[in-house]
């Protein structure tokens, strides 16, 4: 798994140009769409890599899920990636 930086979000945001309102979505979609599939983003939104369990057995106790750490940190940097280009009216 892709494992993108935190300040990835901030790259994405300045890679599209625009930010969505009730009048540019074609023109937001198809800038946004490549920015995400470019830094593999593209499998927190479409749903194509789920989440881990949250805890796992390890030496017959329960512990965090690492992995389900990882993956939350990346799911939230793809919805912040989207937040970050959408107008602040279109967000209300």
């Amino acid at each position: 798994m892709a494992t993108p930086s935190s300040t990835q979000w901030n790259a994405i945001a300045a890679l599209v140009s625009v930010k969505l309102n009730r009048d540019n979505y074609l023109l937001w979609i198809s800038q946004l769409e490549l920015v995400i599939e470019s830094q593999e983003l593209i499998q927190f939104i479409d749903g194509t890599f789920p989440a881990p369990s949250k805890t796992i057995v390890k030496d017959g106790k329960i512990e965090v899920n690492p992995e389900f750490a990882i993956w939350k940190r990346s799911d939230r940097l793809a919805l912040s990636s989207i937040k970050a280009t959408v107008s602040e009216l279109v967000l209300r």
